[in-house]
């Protein structure tokens, strides 16, 4: 479901909420995330807009959250680990066009593309952050995947 206001003539406000039901099966490559995708964007849109026509360009980050992850993998002791609920941050760029048929009927069709970042069990050595090598980053490394 997606909710756009405009608030200047080429400028609107966007709020996107979606699901996905059964998005991904528990078991990934990459991250240990599975089940139902819900997400929730918020950004802006930008674009031309006339008479009949619409071409207009979205950016909205937001969070993705997968309702079966695992916190580790399943290993042959526990192979059936317990799931939890996770967010991530996530971000979508989409490409929209409208044909308008009258003042208050219009088709619309988008093509969008979402990139999540999650967390890998991945981390930075511990020699990292201690004089000479001082660093005030995170020691997480983090894995972008699109869907």
């Amino acid at each position: 479901m997606e909710l756009g206001v405009a608030v200047r003539m080429y400028l609107d406000v966007v709020v996107d909420l979606g699901v996905q039901p059964h998005a991904s099966s528990l078991s990934s490559l990459n991250v240990n995330v599975g089940g139902s995708l819900f997400r929730r964007n918020f950004g802006v849109r930008s674009g031309y807009s006339g008479r009949t026509v619409a071409v207009k360009v979205t950016l909205a980050p937001g969070f993705a959250s997968y309702s079966g992850s695992q916190s580790t993998p399943p290993t042959e002791a526990d192979p059936n680990c317990s799931t939890r609920r996770n967010f991530n941050f996530s971000a979508v760029a989409a490409l929209s066009g409208d044909i308008r048929f009258g003042q208050h009927f219009a088709f619309r069709t988008t093509m969008e593309q979402m990139v999540i970042r999650y967390k890998s069990s991945v981390r930075d050595p511990p020699g990292i952050g201690k004089p000479p090598r001082l660093s005030f980053l995170s020691h997480d490394n983090y894995i972008n995947a699109t869907n």
